[in-house]
């Protein structure tokens, strides 16, 4: 889960010292994000059935 180091980086730096967060890096979270939970197998695409 080293992915998400990333993203709580950006956040901790946006909350403790008060760097500003741009679209870009919003962005970039979210397909952070996205990511990990393809790997995780969070998100699940039903595939239909060759019959």
């Amino acid at each position: 889960m080293t992915f998400l180091v990333l993203v709580f980086g950006v956040i901790w730096g946006v909350i403790f010292y008060g760097e500003t967060l741009n679209g870009s890096a919003i962005v970039g979270g979210v397909t952070v994000l996205v990511g990990v939970a393809l790997v995780l197998k969070v998100l699940l695409f039903k595939r239909k059935a060759d019959n």
